[in-house]
């Protein structure tokens, strides 16, 4: 679970969720690629290479959820 500053659930009604949001707050474009891909299988490593993250993508991994079914 991602929680906020203040330690409670990330809510997208309250908080600032968007990669843009992030962007402009002076997160770097590489910190929140390699942030989002450690769920990723093989997930265990903290920094990749953006070449070795495409090399590692499958679009046919990507789940959905039920509520976009």
């Amino acid at each position: 679970m991602i929680v906020n500053e203040k330690r409670r659930k990330l809510s997208t009604r309250r908080d600032k969720v968007a990669l843009e949001d992030y962007l402009a707050a002076g997160y770097l474009h590489e910190v929140m690629t390699n942030y989002l891909t450690l769920w990723s299988p093989g997930g265990d490593r903290e920094i990749r290479r953006y070449e070795e993250l495409e090399r590692l993508f499958r679009v046919e991994d990507v789940g959905t959820s039920a509520k976009f079914r």
